[in-house]
């Protein structure tokens, strides 16, 4: 499954395309919208949801390699000291390594919310100017035909494709 990021100029334009998706078989799977709330109902399409519009997902993979590698590192540090738990070092390791990614997680999802999609934020002064950005989810081999509709459509608007995880496509 692909998303594709499409920024649409004006809402008329951003209706069109919606009901270009809508009608196309299967093109859009899922449609979210980035614009204020009055638009999304005015739409009829469902708004990006807070995991869609920040960096949750990314912050969390960042946040458990960096508690990981701050765990390794701790203990490392503490037997080198000398430090003594009646375990195995290789014991001490795992056990640093996993506190540490759990803590690592458990930050990032707590961060994770106040940093922004890197293409929200992208698009954000834009936004903010009246473009209506649109997130539609399409199947790997009809990429090039959702792009093509987009562009027949309005020709303005500004597209990008992501690859979805097996996660972001449920």
């Amino acid at each position: 499954m692909q998303r594709l990021f499409i920024l649409s100029p004006t809402t008329g334009a951003t209706s069109a395309l919606v009901e270009g998706f809508r009608l196309a078989d299967g093109l859009g799977r899922r449609i979210r919208v980035v614009a204020p709330e009055h638009i999304a109902d005015e739409l009829e399409v469902p708004a990006a949801t807070l995991e869609q519009l920040t960096d949750v997902r990314n912050a969390r993979g960042r946040a458990l390699l960096v508690g990981m590698l701050t765990g390794l590192a701790v203990v490392l540090v503490l037997v080198g000291l000398g430090f003594d738990a009646g375990l195995p070092t290789s014991g001490l390791l795992l056990a640093g390594a996993v506190g540490g990614g759990a803590l690592g997680v458990a930050i990032g999802t707590l961060i994770g919310p106040t940093e922004p999609h890197p293409i929200f934020e992208a698009h954000q002064e834009d936004i903010d100017s009246g473009a209506v950005l649109l997130a539609i989810d399409s199947p790997e081999d009809r990429v090039e035909e959702a792009v093509l509709l987009a562009r027949r459509i309005e020709p303005k608007v500004q597209i990008e494709v992501r690859t979805l995880t097996d996660v972001e496509a449920r």
